[in-house]
């Protein structure tokens, strides 16, 4: 691996460690399966009006699944470079 990559990884992973971080998680987690968004879904009065939304929606849960994304990436990249 290029130091240049580890260095990526490892600006998120020091990110994932604070507090905002873990804050933040817990902000979309609850909005995404709280009931400000089935509200908003219950609302949607057009297909658009669920799109956007189940955009949103799956905004939120890239940055909910972010971390184990990159720590999988992490691990394949570490595997290639000791190939």
């Amino acid at each position: 691996m290029t130091p240049e990559l580890d260095k990526y990884f490892q600006n998120y992973f020091e990110m994932f460690g604070t507090t905002g971080w873990k804050q933040l998680l817990v902000d979309l987690e609850d909005s995404i399966s709280g009931p400000p968004f089935t509200s908003a879904v219950t609302a949607a009065k057009t297909e658009r009006d669920l799109g956007v939304i189940q955009g949103m929606a799956q905004k939120a849960r890239l940055l909910v699944n972010l971390q184990t994304s990159l720590e999988a990436a992490y691990a394949e990249a570490q595997e290639d470079y000791d190939e």
